[in-house]
């Protein structure tokens, strides 16, 4: 990144947090693991594969030779508006395909299940506190 930035640029990074759950990355995982044993992708998105922490992202930023540099660990709470809507994000991980595969019924049905999995007690959405680390190193002059 540095050898792209004009001098003086600032380049800025952001990572899952490590020993952090990362959600709904973590709930999508443990379903499928649950419901699809034989799944390729059932060990897809291993907890600690994504994540760093703020020491490691300075010194990979400083090792990269930047300057200035500064990382911190933040934590955001996010609420999606449905249990449904938080289900059907599963399309955007590697999981997708794979659901898509089972056909329509099939993956209709597992969304539903999904849903359920990943509704509170009283079948609403659960908020899902999300802490990553985030970077920033300016290049040298």
């Amino acid at each position: 990144m540095r050898r792209v930035l004009r001098p003086g640029g600032t380049v800025a990074v952001a990572v899952w947090a490590l020993g952090e759950r990362l959600e709904p990355f973590d709930s999508y995982a443990e379903f499928v693991r649950r419901n699809l044993p034989d799944s390729p992708f059932a060990r897809a998105m291993a907890g600690g594969t994504l994540s760093m922490t703020p020491d490691g992202v300075a010194a990979a930023l400083a090792g990269g030779g930047f300057e200035q540099v500064i990382a911190t660990r933040e934590r955001l709470t996010v609420r999606w508006p449905t249990p449904g809507d938080e289900a059907r994000g599963i399309a955007g991980t590697p999981f997708g395909p794979e659901i898509a595969s089972l056909g329509p019924d099939a993956a209709a049905a597992l969304l539903a299940d999904l849903a359920g999995a990943l509704a509170g007690a009283d079948g609403a959405t659960v908020p899902h506190p999300m802490t990553a680390v985030f970077g920033c190193g300016t290049a040298a002059r």
